[in-house]
């Protein structure tokens, strides 16, 4: 028995160290480190996964065994592992909470041309504002239903320019000098659309509230073990899918992808789709799949904190945009064609901003 588990463990040892060696992101640069991130991958991977199988267990002896049987040892470690592992997600979930807490990061000076700008992508951003310019703030109040955009009074909208403008929530908050700016912004949209100050009531309506991002507590939904676990099951059945497709998963810098590289040369751009929050990428197969008779190289971002598991790690903005430029790099592209959907609309801006010389085509 004992000569099975050691041979076990030193399988498991030696398929955990082929894959940190061969097929991990790490960069690994003498053997000391090579141990040392053996011994922390090992315990992460066995702190992960040991949970859903400790918990199901603990509901399977709490349902099915009789009671008479508890091992006071081995059931008050899986016990004490469980409440450890419940403890660790909610100090998680506490220390975001704290984010209102925190003093927020200095305001940068407006642009010179910020008023102009403001006001031009508020108006672009909707067609119907040229009928009634209250839909551009609707999204950030609560309390609206049906497109009332009646409910939004002159204050209202005032609250909303002094939040996108200097981040702070009330009117006393702001100098003098700020007040005239904002008063001088909102004048700015009826220079364009005169005939629309007629339909904005003056005073402030209290039945609505707006969302503050920078002020507002943060409000978080959890899903209870199970739906992870069907989602995590359904996940797995897409993947396989996506490679059946021949998407190939790859890992650049502890962002993941899966990229389907056309084998023919071509002088159209790869396309990179970026999910909006659901199963991720894998969510996207029917559409996928009429994307592959394009004959050209198909990219998926894969974020795994968008994607509905349970994750307490969040890729930064800046190192999903790195991969994606060492990716493009490692291809041999030079542009690519982007389609982004809900939250990957936010990395596509970004990538507008900041990389925009690889963006060819985007919708």
């Amino acid at each position: 028995m004992l000569l099975i588990v050691t041979i076990s463990c030193l399988s498991c040892l030696s398929i955990i160290s082929i894959y940190l060696l061969t097929f991990s992101p790490y960069r690994i640069r003498n053997w000391r480190g090579f141990l040392l991130l053996l011994f922390a991958f090992t315990l992460h991977s066995i702190y992960i996964y040991a949970l859903p199988l400790s918990q199901l267990y603990l509901l399977y002896f709490l349902i099915f065994i009789d009671v008479n049987s508890f091992d006071c040892l081995y059931h008050s470690v899986i016990i004490f592992y469980c409440i450890s592992e419940s403890f660790f997600f909610f100090f998680t979930v506490e220390e975001a909470r704290l984010l209102d807490k925190r003093p927020l990061p200095k305001q940068p000076p407006l642009p010179d041309d910020y008023d102009i700008k403001f006001i031009d992508n508020l108006l672009n951003a909707y067609e119907e504002s040229k009928d009634d310019f209250r839909v551009c703030f609707a999204g950030w109040f609560e309390g609206i239903e049906n497109s009332s955009y009646d409910l939004i009074y002159e204050e209202n909208i005032l609250q909303y320019l002094t939040m996108a403008t200097y981040r702070v929530k009330y009117w006393h908050e702001m100098t003098n000098k700020q007040q005239h700016h904002i008063k001088k912004l909102y004048n700015r949209f009826f220079e364009k659309y005169p005939e629309q100050r007629s339909k904005i009531k003056p005073g402030y309506n209290n039945n609505i509230q707006m969302r503050h991002p920078y002020r507002d507590l943060i409000k978080y939904t959890h899903y209870p073990l199970l739906k992870y676990l069907s989602f995590g099951f359904t996940r797995s059945i897409t993947v396989i899918l996506l490679m059946l497709m021949g998407f190939r998963y790859q890992i650049i810098d502890n962002v993941p992808f899966y990229v389907r590289k056309y084998s023919k040369k071509t002088s159209s751009s790869p396309i990179l789709l970026l999910h909006g929050l659901s199963l991720g990428p894998s969510t996207y197969i029917p559409f996928i799949y009429h994307l592959i008779p394009l004959e050209r190289t198909i990219i998926l971002l894969d974020v795994p904190h968008a994607s509905m598991r349970l994750q307490t790690e969040i890729l930064s903005m800046s190192n999903m945009l790195a991969s994606i430029e060492q990716l493009l790099l490692s291809l041999d592209e030079k542009k690519v064609a982007i389609i982004s959907h809900s939250y990957g609309t936010l990395v596509h801006s970004c990538i507008v901003k900041q990389l925009s010389h690889l963006v060819s085509d985007q919708s």
